[in-house]
C-alpha cells in the first residue's frame, strides 16, 4: 500500500530523482528529502545559498562554499550567495546589506568598518540621518565620521547645526541667523 522509501507515486511507483544527493523523497510528491551536499530544491538540483556549482546529475560539478571573502559559517563570510560569471569564470559574490565589492570586502556607502579582517564588520555610520546614504564619500567608510552633512548641519555625526545656523539638526531644522552683523559674533547666534 506505499512505495519504497526510494520511490514514489503508489501504485505506480518511480524512482526518487534526486541527483544522487539524497535517497528518499515524499511518497506522493517525489521531493527529495534531506539533500546532502549543500544542495537544496525540489530535486537537489541547486545548491543551498551561500555555496555554487551545479550539483546536477551528470554535471561533474558539486557546490562549494563561497568566498565572500570567507566561507558560510565563517566570521570573515559577508555574503548571501555567489555564482561563477559564465564568462569569466570568476566568483561574484551577492552582498549581505552593508558590503560591496565582488567579494564582499568592502563596506557599501553609508556603512563603515574592517570587512576585510576576520571578525571585522561593516556598520551603519551614525551620521543622524543628515547624509545622503547613495553618496559613496558621505561618511569615512574605516572611521564613520560624517564627512557630508546635508541640512546645514556639521560635526563628526552630523549632530550640530553648522557656524552662522540655528535650529535642530536632528529635525533637519538647520536655518541661517538673521542676526545683525555690527556688534555679533559671525559664527554664533541662537535665533
Amino acid at each position: 500500500d506505499q512505495c519504497p522509501p526510494d520511490q514514489w507515486g503508489f501504485p505506480h511507483c518511480r524512482l526518487c530523482h534526486c541527483n544522487g544527493h539524497a535517497e528518499k523523497c515524499d511518497s506522493h510528491t517525489g521531493a527529495c528529502q534531506q539533500c546532502r551536499d549543500y544542495t537544496a530544491g525540489r530535486h537537489c538540483e541547486r545548491c543551498l545559498d551561500g555555496y555554487y556549482g551545479d550539483p546536477v546529475l551528470g554535471s561533474g560539478q558539486q557546490c562549494r562554499p563561497c568566498p565572500c571573502p570567507g566561507y558560510p559559517g565563517s566570521r570573515h563570510y559577508h555574503g548571501i550567495s555567489c555564482q561563477a560569471d559564465k564568462g569569466t569564470n570568476q566568483i561574484v559574490c551577492l552582498c549581505a546589506p552593508g558590503y560591496t565589492g565582488p567579494r564582499c570586502d568592502r563596506c557599501s556607502p553609508g556603512y563603515f568598518g574592517s570587512p576585510g579582517q576576520e571578525g571585522g564588520a561593516c556598520r551603519p555610520c551614525q551620521c543622524n540621518n543628515n547624509i545622503d546614504p547613495s553618496d559613496p564619500e558621505a561618511c569615512d567608510p574605516h572611521t564613520g565620521q560624517c564627512l557630508h552633512c546635508l541640512y546645514n548641519t556639521g560635526g563628526p555625526h552630523c549632530a550640530e547645526c553648522q557656524a552662522g545656523y540655528y535650529g535642530n539638526a536632528f529635525q533637519r531644522s538647520c536655518r541661517r541667523c538673521t542676526c545683525n552683523e555690527p556688534g555679533t559674533l559671525p559664527t554664533h547666534c541662537s535665533q
